[in-house]
């Protein structure tokens, strides 16, 4: 490896021993919230998917639960998967820096 790809730290794979021997913690898990969040993202989309092919056959008056779920879901699924994410990567980044400080 050349001395330009070992001095980006993006080039170093997530598991690979660093110079004290200690693995840097895996990157990309996924929490529990960014889960919850892309469920009911999904669950969201497919509620709109309903209401819009809905509305292309003539059907114009939806219960209103279903007009909340078609606003309400999405939006707050991707909400909650965003938050998930940012919070997971700084986790996963201060666990990183302490790692390579140690």
């Amino acid at each position: 490896m050349d001395e330009t790809r070992a001095a980006d730290p993006a080039a170093v794979p997530a598991s690979a021993p660093t110079q004290s021997g200690r693995r840097l913690p895996l990157l990309g898990e996924t929490t529990g919230l960014v889960r919850i969040g892309l469920l009911l993202f999904l669950v969201g989309v497919a509620v709109i998917a309903v209401a819009i092919i809905g509305f292309f056959l003539g059907v114009h008056n939806w219960p209103v639960w279903l007009n909340v779920c078609c606003g309400a879901f999405a939006p707050a699924g991707m909400a909650l998967a965003l938050i998930g994410a940012f919070a997971g990567g700084r986790r996963d980044q201060k666990a990183a820096l302490r790692a390579v400080s140690q």
